[in-house]
C-alpha cells in the first residue's frame, strides 16, 4: 500500500448525504488548497476554475469533480471538501448541497439538516446517512454535542466523546422540512453537477503529497519493474482503489488498506427506554439509539486504523513463464493511542519455491500541534512520482526498517519534510543491515509538485567501488489539464549513477474510462539498460482490480507483456 497521507491537521468528519447547513459567524473564505478538478462560482455566476488563493464571498459555491478535493479556511475553521461535492456559502451559512465535507472547527458550529440541529462546541463529530437513510452523529472526541430533532415533545439528545446517536429515517424525513434556500441550492448543485455522488472521501495530505490532477494514485501507486517487486504491485492496486474511500488516515502508509471499512454500519443495541436514564436521555418514544463507540470507530475517524484482518489473493504473468501468485494478510489496530500495523505475504514463484516476507510491522506516534507524525519499524516508504522503482528513481526499495519523523510546517502549507534514520535499507535483498539516512523536502502549487530527495545507505556492495550521497529532484506539472500530466526524476543514485526518468499519465482515460495508464522510460542506470514501461490498470468490480503491463529494453527483442489480477478477499 502506498497511500501518502501526511496531514497536520486535526479533522472533524462531516458525512451527509443530503442537503445541510452548517451555521457559523461569518468570516472571509479562502481556497487554500486545490486537487484536480475545482470550480466555484459567485451566487447566479457562471462556474470558473479554481485555484489556490481564491476568495469567496457569501453566496459563493465551490464544486469537486471526479478524484478531485480542495481545502477552503474560514477564518480559523478548516473545511476540506471531497470528491463530487457541493458547498454554498449563504451568509453565516455552508450549505453542503452534495458529497461531504470534513473540517477542523475552531470555534463553536451549528450543524443543521433540516428541522435537526447538531450544536458542537469544539469537537470532532462525524455525522451522516446511512445505507438505510438513518441520519448518524458521532462525537469522536471533546463535545459534548447537543442534538436536537426539532420536534416538540422530544428532548434534546447530548452526546459526549465516543458516543453515536442514530436518528431513523422515518424520524429524518419528519423533521427534514426544507427551507426555500435548501431547495434553491440542490437544485442549483444537481443542475451544473447531475453525476456527483455521495463517495466517501480521502483527504491525503493536498498540499504536500498530491501529485497534479493524478493526486491519489501516482503518489499512491508506485509500480515495480519485474517480479520481485511485482507482489506489492499488485497487492497496492485493490488498496490504491480502496483509498478512494478512506476517510483521513495521516500516517503515510497505511492508510488504504481498510478504507472500505468506513462504510461498514456498526450494530446498535436494542433502543433505549423511552423515559431514559443517565446514559440514554428519553426521547419522546423515538427509536433513537446512543451507545458508547469503542476505540477503534473513534480512531479509524480521526485517522487511525481500526483492527481487522485483511486479505488479498494475486496472480501475474509475463512472458517467458515469469508468474507469480501469492496472498498477503494484515494485522492493523490502535494501541494506547498508537497505530499499529504488521503484514505478512507468502508467495510463489512458479517454479520456484514459497516463501513468507514480513512486509510491515511498525508503529506510529502522532500529534499534529506538536511533533507531528513519528513512523517505527518496518515501513513503506517510496514518494514521488516515478513508477519504476527498480532503477528509475533515487529510493529503490520502498519497504525499509527506519524512523520516519514528519513535522508539521503550518506555517508553510505547501510545504512538506520527512526525516528518516535507517536501520535496513534492503530487508529482503542484501544479507546484513544497510544503515544510513534519507530526507525529502517537497513542495506543491498550483501548477504542480517539485521534490528534493537525498540518501546515504552503507555497508552496500557497490558496482562502482563507491557509496556515496544520492540526491534527485522530482516534479511533476499538469502539462494539458485533464488530459495530459508529464513527471520524471533526475539526479544520481547513491552510487553516483545518473538517474534520468521521464514519465506521463493520462486523466482523461480514467475520467472517462476508469482506465488508469502510465507510459514511462528511463535511461541506462550503470550497467542496467534503460527501459520503457506501460501500465494499465483497470478495476473490475469493487473486490476485482485487473493490470496489463508492457516492458521495452533498450536494444532487446520485442516488447515483454504481462497480465495480472487482484481479488479483495477480506472487507
Amino acid at each position: 500500500m502506498r497511500a501518502k497521507i501526511t496531514c497536520s491537521l486535526v479533522m472533524m468528519g462531516l458525512l451527509v448525504a443530503g442537503p445541510g447547513f452548517v451555521s457559523r459567524a461569518a468570516a472571509q473564505a479562502t481556497i487554500t488548497s486545490v486537487v484536480k478538478q475545482v470550480a466555484h462560482r459567485v451566487a447566479g455566476g457562471d462556474w470558473q476554475e479554481s485555484k489556490s488563493g481564491t476568495k469567496l464571498a457569501a453566496g459563493a459555491s465551490v464544486r469537486t469533480g471526479k478524484r478531485s478535493k480542495c481545502e477552503v479556511k474560514l477564518g480559523p475553521n478548516i473545511i476540506r471538501l471531497s470528491e463530487r461535492s457541493a458547498i454554498t456559502l449563504r451568509g453565516n451559512q455552508i450549505s453542503l448541497d452534495d458529497g461531504k465535507l470534513y473540517g477542523d472547527f475552531k470555534e463553536d458550529t451549528i450543524i443543521k439538516g433540516g428541522k435537526t440541529t447538531a450544536t458542537i462546541k469544539g469537537t470532532d463529530v462525524y455525522i451522516g446517512f446511512d445505507a438505510d437513510g438513518n441520519l448518524v452523529v458521532e462525537c469522536l472526541s471533546g463535545g459534548p454535542v447537543l442534538l436536537d430533532l426539532g420536534i416538540p415533545g422530544v428532548a434534546p439528545v447530548s452526546i459526549g466523546a465516543g458516543q453515536r446517536v442514530t436518528v431513523p429515517q422515518a424520524v429524518v424525513q419528519t423533521a427534514a422540512t426544507a427551507t426555500e434556500a435548501t431547495e434553491e441550492v440542490t437544485a442549483a448543485a444537481k443542475a451544473v453537477a447531475p453525476e456527483q455522488t455521495a463517495n466517501t472521501p480521502n483527504f491525503k495530505n493536498v498540499q504536500q503529497g498530491a501529485y497534479v490532477s493524478f493526486a491519489d494514485d501516482v503518489k499512491s501507486t508506485q509500480v515495480s519493474i519485474g517480479t520481485t517487486d511485482m507482489v506489492a504491485v499488485l497487492q497496492q492496486r485493490v488498496e490504491q482503489k480502496a483509498a478512494a474511500v478512506e476517510g483521513g488516515d495521516e500516517t503515510q502508509r497505511p492508510a488504504a488498506v481498510v478504507t472500505q471499512q468506513i462504510q461498514n454500519i456498526i450494530v446498535e443495541p436494542p433502543p433505549p427506554p423511552a423515559g431514559g436514564d443517565d446514559e440514554n436521555p428519553p426521547t419522546g418514544g423515538l427509536d433513537v439509539h446512543l451507545r458508547q463507540l469503542d476505540a477503534t470507530r473513534q480512531a479509524k475517524k480521526q485517522g487511525f486504523l481500526a483492527p481487522r484482518l485483511d486479505g488479498n489473493t494475486f496472480i501475474y504473468k509475463r512472458d517467458g513463464n515469469r508468474a507469480l501468485w501469492g496472498m498477503r494478510f494484515t494485522e492493523s489496530g490502535l494501541y494506547r493511542g498508537a497505530f499499529y500495523q504488521v503484514a505478512v505475504s507468502p508467495q510463489t514463484l512458479f517454479q520456484g519455491n514459497t516463501s513468507t516476507q514480513l512486509t510491515d510491522a511498525y508503529a506510529v506516534l502522532r500529534s499534529p500541534d506538536t511533533y507531528g507524525d513519528i513512523i517505527i519499524g518496518r515501513q513503506r516508504y517510496l514518494k514521488g512520482p516515478v513508477q519504476n522503482v527498480t532503477t528509475g528513481t533515487l529510493i529503490t526499495q520502498e519497504i525499509t526498517d527506519s524512523i520516519t519523523w514528519s513535522p508539521p510546517l503550518k506555517s508553510h502549507p505547501g510545504l512538506g519534510l520527512d526525516l528518516s534514520l535507517i536501520q535496513d535499507a534492503y530487508p529482503f535483498e542484501v544479507p546484513g543491515n544497510q544503515g544510513g539516512w534519507r530526507v525529502r523536502a517537497s513542495s506543491q502549487t498550483e501548477k504542480g509538485t517539485l521534490g528534493l530527495n537525498l540518501m546515504k545507505v552503507n555497508a552496500v556492495p557497490s558496482p562502482t567501488g563507491r557509496n556515496r550521497i544520492g540526491a534527485t529532484l522530482d516534479g511533476a506539472l499538469a502539462l494539458w489539464p485533464e488530459k495530459l500530466d508529464v513527471y520524471g526524476e533526475f539526479g544520481s543514485n547513491i552510487f553516483g549513477q545518473n538517474i534520468r526518468t521521464f514519465g506521463a499519465y493520462f486523466p482523461h482515460l480514467y475520467d472517462k474510462y476508469d482506465i488508469d495508464a502510465y507510459l514511462e522510460t528511463t535511461g541506462a542506470v550503470g550497467a542496467s539498460p534503460g527501459i520503457t514501461v506501460l501500465r494499465m490498470y483497470h478495476a473490475v468490480s469493487p473486490k476485482l482490480t485487473a493490470m496489463m503491463t508492457a516492458d521495452k529494453i533498450a536494444g532487446g527483442r520485442g516488447i515483454n507483456l504481462g497480465v495480472g489480477v487482484v481479488a479483495k478477499l477480506v472487507k
